[in-house]
C-alpha cells in the first residue's frame, strides 16, 4: 500500500478492539448532538467504561476512521457517523451484517488501511506458525518500525529474546488489530494459531488490485463478505429499490430547510443495497442522483467543496 508515508493508528490497546463499542459511543453522541471531549468521557463512563485514557483513545480512533469531527473543540458525528447510527443492529452485542459492511469500509479506506494490510500479509507469510511468532514478525516489518517508535520496537523485541515472552506493548497493539479483523470475519483463530479466512484472502487480493482506486471500488471489496452472488446495480431495473432507500435515508438525515446530508445518504443506501445483493459504488451513486434530478424526483442538488453532491432537497410532496 502506501510505502512512502506509512499511516496507522498507533495509540491502541486491546480495550479498543471491540467495534460494537464504537457504535454505542456514536449513538450516545447522536443523542446529545454536539459535545466537548470531557462531556463525552462523562457520558461514556455511565455505560461501564470508566478509564478516561481508554475512552480518550476511542474518541481519537473515531476521529481517525472519520466517524467524529472536532470543530473548535466540540465533537459532532460526521456524515459517516450519522450513517452508522442508522445501520446498527440493536438486538445483539455482536456486529450485524450492515455494521460489518460499514466498519470494513471505514477500516480499509482510512488511516488503518496500511497497518491492517501489513498484518494480513504477515499472517499469510507466516502461515502455520504460532501466534507469538506472527506478532514478532509483524513488529519486525519495515512498516511497523516506521509507524511505531523504532527504539521502543527494538526494546520489546529484546524482551522476547531474553525472556521468551511477548511484551504487553506488542500484545496490546496486536490484539486490537486482531480483534477488528476477527469481528469482520477476515481472520479466524484456532487454538494458538491465526489464519486469514477465504473472505480475508479474497478481500486482500482485491485491495491490492485496486490500490490506486480503492475508494472507487470499496463496495465491490466489501461484497466478499456475502456468500451469495451479487449483481451490478442497473438503473432501469433497480431504480425503485434505490428510490425507496433514498427517501428513507433522506428523512433520517434531514436537517434544516428540508436539506439532507447526501454523504450520509450515500453510505446508508449503498450498504443497504449490498444487503439486497446489489452493487453500487459512490461514483455511480452520484450518477444516479443526477438522473433522479433530471426526472424531478429530486428537487435540487448542492455540490460541496470537492464538486461532488453534498446536500439534496426532495420535492415537498415526497
Amino acid at each position: 500500500m502506501n510505502k512512502e508515508i506509512p499511516v496507522g493508528i498507533t495509540d491502541i490497546t486491546s480495550s479498543e478492539g471491540n467495534l460494537k463499542r464504537y457504535s454505542k459511543i456514536c449513538k450516545l453522541i447522536k443523542s446529545q448532538r454536539a459535545l466537548k471531549r470531557n462531556k463525552i468521557i462523562e457520558i461514556v463512563k455511565n455505560t461501564g467504561l470508566t478509564n478516561d485514557k481508554v475512552i480518550g483513545r476511542h474518541i481519537d480512533i473515531l476521529q481517525k476512521i472519520k466517524l467524529l469531527e472536532n470543530i473548535g473543540g466540540v465533537y459532532i458525528l460526521s456524515s459517516e457517523g450519522k450513517s452508522l447510527c442508522e445501520l446498527i443492529d440493536k438486538n445483539t452485542n455482536k456486529l450485524g451484517l450492515n455494521e460489518k459492511f460499514f466498519y470494513f469500509k471505514q477500516l480499509f479506506t482510512t488511516e488503518t488501511l496500511d497497518q491492517l494490510v501489513t498484518l494480513l500479509e504477515t499472517i499469510i507469510e507466516n502461515k502455520h506458525k504460532p501466534r507469538k511468532e506472527i506478532i514478532l514478525a509483524y513488529f519486525n516489518t519495515n512498516f511497523a518500525q516506521r509507524v511505531w517508535n523504532k527504539i521502543t520496537i527494538q526494546k520489546n523485541l529484546r524482551i522476547f529474546k531474553e525472556k521468551r515472552i511477548i511484551s504487553r506493548f506488542f500484545e496490546n497493539k496486536f490484539r486490537c488489530m486482531e480483534m477488528w479483523l476477527l469481528q469482520l470475519d477476515i481472520l479466524e483463530k484456532k487454538r494458538n494459531h491465526l489464519q486469514v479466512t477465504l473472505i480475508g484472502s479474497t478481500a486482500l487480493a482485491k485491495i491490492k488490485k485496486y490500490e490506486k482506486e480503492l475508494n472507487d471500488k470499496i463496495y465491490e471489496v466489501i461484497s466478499v463478505l456475502l456468500t451469495n452472488q451479487i449483481k451490478k446495480f442497473d438503473y432501469e431495473q433497480d431504480k425503485n429499490i434505490f428510490i425507496k432507500l433514498f427517501k428513507k435515508a433522506y428523512f433520517l438525515f434531514k436537517v434544516q430547510s428540508n436539506i439532507s446530508d447526501i454523504k450520509a445518504i450515500q453510505s446508508f443506501v449503498c450498504i443497504n443495497l449490498l444487503t439486497e445483493r446489489l452493487l453500487l459504488e459512490e461514483k455511480e451513486f452520484n450518477e444516479v442522483i443526477q438522473k433522479l434530478w433530471k426526472e424531478e424526483i429530486i428537487r435540487s442538488v448542492m455540490p460541496g467543496r470537492d464538486g461532488k453532491p453534498a446536500y439534496v432537497v426532495l420535492p415537498s410532496k415526497s
